[in-house]
């Protein structure tokens, strides 16, 4: 399957209270390349904070989404991971 950006992997599902919760990995590092969230029973698409207005949703329906570009560790909750600078091409 592939993700939104057209990325390809595998893709790993969970289904509760009417919605898969979807993700799809990298195949070849095991990185998360996309999460998503589809109703699949709008009869049972109601979650345990009450979210009712699901169940006026048709099957197929993607109700989030999050694409993941980059990955790493920070030291801090709020932090972004650092991203390693492209060099420029050598001259001669």
């Amino acid at each position: 399957m592939t993700d939104k950006l057209g990325r390809h992997g595998i893709g790993v599902g969970l289904t509760q209270y009417g919605v898969r919760d979807l993700l799809i990995l990298d195949p070849a590092t095991s990185a998360i390349l996309q999460r998503e969230g589809v109703v699949v029973s709008p009869q049972d698409a109601a979650t345990p904070q009450g979210k009712a207005e699901l169940r006026q949703l048709g099957i197929g329906t993607v109700i989030n989404y999050t694409v993941y570009l980059t990955s790493g560790v920070t030291g801090s909750p709020t932090a972004t991971p650092h991203t390693p600078a492209t060099s420029p091409p050598a001259s001669s």
